[in-house]
């Protein structure tokens, strides 16, 4: 099952939340088509909506947790803890405090001692000095005080190992630039650096981490939020230097005016990260919001990876101006990574299945008012291919919904094809070294099986049973094979003509019987026949001398050279045991020369 990227969190201006909000209460009356999925209510503690989402497994329990961010709640809780109880459902909900505005979340075990942690981003638009909050997990599901670290306007952030060092460090996105934060030795926060991203005109709004260009250090990509239509640079990329620090950058304009990359009035809203094409390379997906008076400039955009952390050109999805939150996961079992997009306006979210190249189909839509951000998780343990979508909803409580897809149904037992390799001969015995293989597959749920291994015969047998059994939900099925190997020919213990001298040589037909003593072991019915007759002294005048009237039975001529020695026919055998394996074997008539007593 394909690991679903966790979403970076994005700014959105007063005015395109009241635009969003005015779309929201008219395209609403179209309504969508509903997937077959249950739309579940999650009891997230906070004041007001959960605007920013993570997913993580906070008490080692094997179960996906859920983590929201209250971004409108300025003191008291403002990030809640859920924690999954396997089955689709929430065992217990705890409430923590940040920092003022809590913007983004991310979950990663920060200090290394191998129990994740959540980091939180604290906006604090209306009283400057905004932070990051790291909030230690205990093992158990509860959080600690946070660890804080000053950085005016703190957006957004993602964690990995970004210096290295083997323990995940903090990627924030604050104002316009990008900070790395780790945790010293003595449990501080600490900056190990900071770049400037855009200019003044131009606002980060996400980011994610990945291998970009597969050199073995992590690189970032950052989406921009445009306060100027057309003039903002819509993605850029950072290659990392393995030590905290970045190198090269690469921008991706929005100016389409200007011959640029994306639409022109593009306003960017998040981006997720997946190999989508199969190729080994981590490939983007980006949103963008548009604006009423820009409206096709509204999609999702499939940026493909060119294998050296490059991305030459991007496929447009046109969506609604209102889609903001992406994830990729594998939504339907085929093993391709597919993208899911929540859209605010059309109250919404939409699943679009790719092919396995990268190309996207159709979007399936589940109606989820106040559509805005999405993680994937598989919440209810139903295994691969049944991811859950969890989408929080923009001003409307409860905050958070859970989508939840059930495990597939399955009504049949994994079906069984065996292959048998070697030469087959006669009654079905084969006659060389058999490989017997198994080709196992259920295409509804996960199987186990029993006695499926490769297995090989290179002893003759007369008769070795391998038996494969396989089990999924659908119940178990078995397939057997008995292989049968005979590669020795048969024991011929004597093969002799009657009569075995013909006599007077009268130039007459006389009628010969050969008889033959042959076994087989083996695959047995040793068969036999006279093949050809030969005679040391040529044809006669009278020919033919030789009649091969049965299996084992002819008429020889009884003549012979006047001056010769005499005249001797020998006839060439062959027995044939049941798998096909042949031993030869001679008989010999003579005409004598002289019959007369000495």
């Amino acid at each position: 099952m394909s690991r679903p990227s966790s979403p970076a969190a994005r700014s959105v201006s007063p005015h395109s939340r009241a635009f969003a909000f005015v779309l929201f209460a008219l395209v609403i009356v179209w309504g969508a088509a509903t997937a077959a999925q249950a739309l579940i209510a999650v009891p997230i503690a906070g004041v007001g909506p959960a605007r920013r989402l993570a997913t993580g497994d906070l008490n080692g329990d094997g179960h996906a947790d859920l983590v929201g961010a209250f971004e409108w709640s300025g003191a008291g809780t403002n990030i809640s803890v859920a924690i999954g109880d396997g089955a689709g459902g929430f065992s217990s909900v705890a409430g923590y405090f940040s920092g003022p505005e809590p913007s983004a979340v991310a979950v990663g075990d920060m200090n290394g001692d191998g129990r994740q942690d959540v980091v939180a981003t604290n906006r604090n638009r209306f009283d400057p000095g905004g932070s990051v909050a790291v909030l230690l997990g205990d093992g158990t599901g509860a959080l600690a005080a946070p660890i804080t670290y000053p950085l005016d306007s703190a957006l957004a952030v993602t964690t990995g190992d970004f210096t290295g060092d083997g323990v995940p460090d903090a990627a924030v996105l604050n104002g316009r630039s990008l900070t790395i934060l780790t945790i010293d030795g003595a449990g501080n926060l600490s900056m190990v650096s900071t770049v400037a991203v855009n200019p003044a005109g131009s606002s980060l709004s996400s980011i994610a981490a990945a291998d970009f260009d597969l050199d073995d250090k992590l690189d970032v990509a950052i989406v921009s939020y445009s306060l100027v239509f057309g003039t903002n640079t819509a993605l850029t990329t950072f290659r990392g230097n393995g030590d905290g620090t970045f190198g090269a950058r690469v921008d991706y304009q929005a100016n389409a005016q200007g011959g640029g990359y994306f639409s022109f009035g593009t306003q960017f809203a998040a981006l997720a990260i997946g190999d989508l094409d199969d190729d080994g390379d981590a490939d983007i997906v980006v949103t963008s919001q548009g604006h009423n008076a820009f409206p096709a400039a509204a999609a999702g955009w499939v940026m493909l990876n060119d294998g050296a952390g490059g991305f030459p050109s991007p496929t447009k999805y046109p969506q609604s101006v209102g889609v903001t939150g992406v994830a990729i996961g594998d939504m339907n079992d085929d093993g391709d990574p597919d993208v899911v997009i929540a859209d605010l306006a059309a109250a919404s979210v939409n699943q679009f299945f790719n092919d396995g190249t990268g190309a996207l189909g159709g979007a399936v839509r589940t109606g989820t008012q106040g559509s805005e951000w999405v993680v994937l998780g598989d919440f209810n343990n139903s295994g691969a291919g049944t991811l859950d979508i969890v989408v929080s909803r923009t001003f409307i409580d409860p905050a958070i919904l859970l989508i939840g897809e059930s495990a597939p149904s399955d009504s049949t037992p994994p079906a069984i094809t065996p292959t048998i390799t070697g030469t087959l001969g006669g009654d079905g015995w084969y006659t060389s070294d058999v490989t017997v293989a198994w080709s196992v597959a259920d295409p509804e749920t996960e199987f186990t099986t029993a006695g499926c291994d490769t297995q090989t015969v290179s002893s003759d047998t007369s008769g070795t049973t391998f038996t494969c059994s396989a089990t999924s939900t659908g119940g178990t099925s078995t397939e057997s094979v008995t292989i049968m190997r005979d590669t020795t020919a048969p024991v011929v213990a004597s093969a002799t003509a009657n009569p075995s001298v013909l006599w007077p040589p009268n130039k007459r037909m006389v009628a010969v019987t050969v008889s033959v003593d042959a076994s087989d072991a083996g695959s047995g019915q040793a068969a036999c026949s006279i093949d050809s007759v030969s005679s040391n002294e040529g044809g006669s005048a009278h020919e033919p001398d030789v009649e091969l009237t049965g299996a084992l039975t002819m008429n020889l001529r009884a003549e012979r050279h006047g001056k010769g020695s005499g005249r001797l026919y020998t006839a060439q055998i062959s027995c044939t045991d049941a798998a096909g394996n042949v031993s030869a074997a001679t008989a010999t008539v003579s005409v004598p020369h002289d019959q007369r007593k000495k």
